[in-house]
C-alpha cells in the first residue's frame, strides 16, 4: 500500500496518524509520519502479529508473537547525493510515497528470531528414523538399538546367507 506524504512535505507540514488495514497482516497497522524540518521526515509504525514457523530442533510449528515498532528518520535531501542507491529507505520510499507494506516486512525480517524453539527442552529428531523425539520417548528405534538406515542392507546378507 503506497501512502502519500505530499501533506507531511508541504508548508502545512501536516502530521500523518493513520491506523491502516492491510490485507497480507492479521493486525492494523498504526503510522505516524511527522515532517522534522526541510525534506526530513519521522516515520513511525506499529503493529503486532504472529507467525507459525517450525521449531529449529523437532520441525513442529509453533505460533510465534512479533511486535513491530518501526522508527526511521527519513532525509529525502540525501537522495540527491551520489550515495542515494545505497540508502536504507529507497527501497520502502518511492519519490514521495511511503510503501508501507515493505517498511513492515523490512521491520519484521530485522526482528527475526535468531532460533525457535516450542519448548526450551526440546529433544528434537531422532537421528535414525526421524521420529519427534518429544512423542515418541521410549519408542524410537535409536532407543531399542535398530539402525534403520542399514536395515536393507542387513536383509540382503541375511537372504545371502539362507541360500
Amino acid at each position: 500500500m503506497l501512502i502519500n506524504l505530499t501533506n507531511v512535505l508541504l508548508e502545512q507540514h501536516e502530521t500523518l496518524d493513520e491506523i491502516f488495514d492491510l490485507e497480507a497482516f492479521e493486525k492494523p497497522i498504526h503510522l505516524i509520519v511527522e515532517h522534522i524540518k526541510d525534506k526530513e521526515l519521522q516515520i513511525r509504525a506499529k503493529t503486532t502479529l504472529s507467525m507459525n514457523l517450525p521449531c529449529d530442533r523437532c520441525l513442529t510449528e509453533v505460533a510465534f508473537p512479533f511486535e513491530i515498532k518501526a522508527y526511521r528518520h527519513v532525509d529525502l535531501k540525501a537522495w540527491d547525493s551520489p550515495l542515494a542507491d545505497d540508502m536504507d529507505t529507497s527501497f520502502f520510499i518511492k519519490g514521495f510515497q511511503l510503501d508501507l507494506e515493505q517498511l513492515i516486512q523490512s521491520e519484521l525480517l530485522l526482528n527475526w528470531p535468531a532460533k525457535v524453539l516450542c519448548e526450551d527442552d526440546c529433544l528434537g529428531l531422532c537421528e535414525v528414523c526421524g521420529a519427534n523425539l518429544n512423542k515418541n520417548q521410549g519408542n524410537c528405534c535409536e532407543k531399542e538399538g535398530k539402525d534403520l538406515q542399514m536395515s536393507p542392507l542387513k536383509d540382503i546378507f541375511q537372504n545371502i546367507k539362507l541360500n
